[in-house]
Order: C-alpha cells, then structure tokens, then sequence
C-alpha cells in the first residue's frame, strides 16, 4: 500500500512539471551509471554472490569466500536469478543446441545494464567474459521473436534491444533461478 502512495505521489510530480516517463527514466539511468563509473573498483568484495560447485553441489557465497568451480554471479542481493560465468560466440536463436528457455531475459538486462561496470570489475578479478556486446536474449514481449540484447556503451546509456527473427548470430550467455 505504500509503494500505491509513493507512486501516485511521483505521477502528480511528473503532472505538475510536464515530465514524461521517458525523460525521467533516462535521467535515472544516466545517474546510476554515473554512480557505477565512479566506483571503478568493487568497493565490497561481497556486492555480489556466486554459485559455485562445492563438493558436488551447488551453493551460494559471498564473493570472498569462493571456491570450487565458479558457474555463476548473482547481481542483485537477495535475488534468485544468477548470470552463468562462460558465454559462446556466434549463435543463433534457431541452432538446435541453444536453450530458449535460459536465455538473458530482456528485462533484467535492463536492470542488470544500470550496474554492468561494476559486475565486469568482478567478472575481470574472476578471468571470466565481461558483459559487453550483443547476446541472444528472449522477452515476455513478444516472445519467440529472436531478442538481441547489447550491452556496449552508447548515447543513450541504455541497453540496447532488439527481435531479429532468429538467424542474427550474437554471444550465448545462460541466466537461471537458484533457491536454497
């Protein structure tokens, strides 16, 4: 119930000032990633959790205490979706060993763009793939279509996002949801 009143409180702001909904979500990404180049050092090495196999069987750490062999990185505390460590070059959508159902989902890119410098610092310490480049990604909106999903730089600040159909080659990264 409050979040209803926090965001009816935000909507009259955005009345009363003639802001769109666009222009406020760029403002707020352009801030976070402000914030994130500012820190180009993990300044907790325990932002972020990893899912390592230990002793065969998958657990959750903190990121200092790591060990076994490291399968995953969790971006958000207190989340259950993880980013898979090892990524391939040049897939398709529509090659027969691409599994669609743990593709990048397009809307946690989204979210997972607004921090990506700090996450590449710690996927760097751990000599694994930075997120950068184009990955193939599916969405809830419509779904099927061939997401791509970029995560390079550019004037917007913005994950970049677009369906090709299936045929458009890009980096295959998993995602997944471990709960212990």
């Amino acid at each position: 119930m409050k979040r209803q009143k926090i965001l009816a409180r935000i909507y009259k702001i955005m009345r009363a000032h003639n802001l769109s909904t666009d222009g406020v979500k760029r403002y707020c990404q352009e801030r976070l990633t402000a914030k994130s180049a500012s820190t180009s050092t993990v300044s907790s090495s325990d932002e972020f959790d990893l899912l390592c196999l230990i002793n065969s069987q998958k657990k959750r750490v903190p990121f200092s205490q790591r060990e076994g062999v490291l399968l995953a990185v969790f971006p958000f505390q207190d989340e259950p979706e993880y980013i898979e460590l090892d990524e391939t070059d040049n897939k398709k959508h529509t090659d027969k060993d691409v599994d669609e159902k743990r593709l990048l989902d397009r809307e946690f890119c989204d979210r997972v763009y607004a921090i990506k410098d700090r996450l590449n610092v710690c996927l760097k310490a751990l000599n694994k793939p930075l997120l950068e480049g184009a990955y193939l990604a599916e969405s809830s909106y419509m779904h099927g279509c061939g997401w791509i999903v970029g995560f390079d730089d550019n004037k917007f600040k913005t994950l970049s996002s677009d369906y090709y159909g299936g045929n458009t080659p890009a980096k295959l990264r998993y995602m997944g949801r471990f709960n212990a």
